[in-house]
């Protein structure tokens, strides 16, 4: 009978055992969180194995202690100053039993909380309670909690009980982690989806075999398709033809090798918008496991504005170098010609135009001569050598004075060969009249293989400006050298006609020479006129000379210091000189210039001095011979 008993109760314990287990799992598998599965396992066990109150503790890390954060107890049993003091309370590792349980990671029993040495050994008289078991709630090497059971009866140590609540111990340690991975990935995925549909970059991650699984708000933006299109169809559909082939091979090579062909961090690609335009995008991607499964996730950015503000910025320095060069082109080059053709080579290669022409305008026939042509045609000859103002393209640029500016070449109607346009892929055309001060001076064009900014179509015009004004200035630098050497020959044959007349010294009577001075009496003269009169004074053996002043310029302190050293040389060779032709005004400047006239010898006119020398002179014979016997020859 006592085996019997005792088999039935060995039977009961273990029933309610393995009742407990099965309740704490059940628990565990019906709740979200260990704030909603607490409770079912407090109550679960207190009921399976007879317990009446339970209570869960959670380490506090910040606080390095333990906290309550979770009590039950059977309905009839009042214990409110019990819990509001758990509630309250912490224990640090060896402090009540709580402490005493995550300091030694073990189960362990009280048979009688009351006299024992616990802090809440005299409130557990107070409300009533006696035996009491707590076990570590334990992950690997971490201790997360301790939960506890109390008792208004006395328990003796029940091994199996505290066996099976080390077990469930780990067992709600292996939950608490799964629920804190699931609610951090939950969380995660959440923080994931609130930034990728806040996200202004496209979001889209991909399988293995390149099928979109994801696509963002931002992504059907970006490429124009609606989410419910791109999600589940080929990564490809987002890409230009010629690109495809390309990633296929690439996300093989990499799910086969790991060996990445392109760089995963800011790549710039094309991508391809519904509407069939490329659109400029950088991408950056990363790879991740799920379930097994590898995927891959790309952010895409659209940086058309910035492609779009690094070509303004790009254009700008290309303008600004090509107005340098052609300020360089204007100013040095020899000839026009030579100005031109550096003007037409600049603006190919600043702009990569295909060519570019300059006509300047003959107005003799009212029409256009070819002098510069760079790029796909350098020749000056043929069709367009000569194109009369009013016909074709270029003489209607010329004949209305207006720009032709068009960046549809094919169709444009004044572009007659289109069927050169399409074979060449000409696409924007740009022709300008040269105008200076009203006047057409010639005609600017160019063609190119793509479209023409606003900005690099105002650089053009200022171009076209600068190119008329060089063309003006060569115009009037030719005009100028012309002019030039036209006086050159002019002076030059004044020259050879002043030197002819201007110093010839006159015989005028026996023994008399006249030196008329025309013109300026500067040193060189002077020194002709010098060098003359004592040659044909020491040829004829003159005894006088009379130097004439009156078709002289300029009479000033030089040109009478220069007259007085004519003088001065006669006088050294025996030859007596009179300076004739001083007029008033002349004799009031030489006065107030204070000159000396000492030594020179004057007179009003030519003939006044030709009549005293004849009065001086004694009278000769016939032959020649004067009363005194002295020849005028000898003398």
């Amino acid at each position: 009978m006592a085996i019997s008993k005792n088999n039935e109760e060995d039977r009961g314990r273990a029933e309610r055992r393995l009742q407990t287990q099965y309740a704490v799992t059940r628990a565990l598998a019906e709740s979200d969180r260990l704030r909603e599965a607490a409770p079912k396992v407090l109550q679960a066990v207190c009921e399976s194995l007879g317990w009446e109150m339970g209570a869960l503790w959670r380490v506090d890390h910040d606080a390095d202690a333990l906290r309550c954060v979770e009590i039950w107890h059977v309905p009839e049993l009042a214990l409110i100053e019990f819990e509001e003091v758990n509630k309250r309370q912490s224990f640090t590792k060896g402090t009540g039993l709580p402490g005493q349980v995550w300091e030694t990671r073990e189960p362990t029993w009280v048979t009688d909380m009351v006299g024992s040495s616990f802090p809440r050994a005299a409130l557990a008289e107070k409300e009533g309670l006696h035996g009491a078991f707590a076990f570590p709630i334990t992950l690997r090497d971490e201790t997360l909690g301790v939960i506890e059971f109390f008792s208004r009866e006395l328990r003796d140590v029940d091994e199996d009980v505290l066996r099976l609540m080390g077990g469930i111990g780990s067992q709600i340690g292996q939950f608490i982690e799964r629920k804190l991975a699931e609610e951090a990935r939950s969380e995660s995925e959440e923080r994931f989806r609130t930034l990728a549909e806040t996200a202004s970059d496209a979001i889209i991650s991909i399988d293995e075999e390149s099928q979109i699984t994801y696509v963002n708000r931002a992504g059907q933006h970006i490429f124009g398709h609606t989410i419910e299109e791109m999600t589940g169809a080929n990564l490809t559909m987002l890409m230009p033809d010629y690109l495809r082939h390309l990633h296929d091979a690439g996300l093989k090579r990499y799910v086969d090798t790991g060996e990445k062909h392109i760089s995963w961090d800011g790549v710039e690609l094309p991508g391809l918008h519904k509407d069939g335009h490329e659109i400029p995008v950088e991408i950056s991607f990363s790879e991740y496991a799920r379930n097994g499964k590898r995927y891959f996730t790309g952010i895409i950015r659209d940086i058309t504005e910035r492609k779009r503000a690094e070509e303004t910025q790009a254009e700008r320095g290309r303008l600004a170098t090509l107005g340098a060069d052609i300020g360089v082109a204007l100013t040095q080059a020899d000839s026009l010609r030579d100005m031109l053709q550096r003007c037409a080579e600049t603006l190919v290669k600043h702009l990569e135009a295909a060519f570019a022409r300059v006509w300047t305008l003959d107005a003799t026939e009212n029409g256009l001569v070819l002098q510069a042509s760079a790029g796909m045609y350098t020749h000056l000859d043929g069709d367009h050598s000569r194109v009369p103002v009013g016909k074709f393209k270029i003489g209607l640029i010329a004949e209305e004075r207006k720009p032709h500016l068009t960046n549809s070449v094919v169709g444009d109607e004044r572009v007659g060969d289109q069927e050169w346009a399409k074979r060449e892929g000409m696409i924007a055309f740009a022709g300008y009249p040269l105008i200076v001060d009203n006047r057409l001076v010639g005609v600017m064009a160019m063609f190119a293989r793509h479209t023409l900014t606003k900005a690099a179509l105002e650089a053009m015009e200022s171009i076209a400006n600068g190119i008329a004004l060089g063309i003006e200035r060569k115009h009037a630098e030719q005009t100028l050298r012309q002019q030039t050497e036209a006086l050159a020959r002019l002076n030059e044959e004044r020259g050879r006609m002043i030197e002819e007349v201007s110093t010839p010294v006159v015989p005028v009577w026996r023994g008399v020479l006249i030196l008329p001075i025309i013109g300026s009496l500067d040193t060189e003269r002077m020194q002709r006129a010098t060098e003359t009169a004592m040659r044909e004074v020491m040829k004829t053996n003159a005894h006088s000379c009379i130097i004439d002043i009156t078709g002289a310029r300029i009479v000033d302190s030089h040109a009478i210091s220069n007259l007085s050293n004519l003088v001065s040389s006669l006088k050294l060779i025996g030859a007596e000189a009179i300076v004739t032709g001083v007029t008033a005004h002349a004799a009031h400047t030489l006065v107030r210039l204070g000159i000396d006239f000492t030594g020179m010898k004057t007179r009003r006119t030519l003939a006044e001095a030709l009549a005293e020398i004849i009065k001086s002179r004694p009278q000769s014979n016939k032959d020649g011979y004067s009363t005194n016997g002295t020849t005028e020859e000898s003398r």
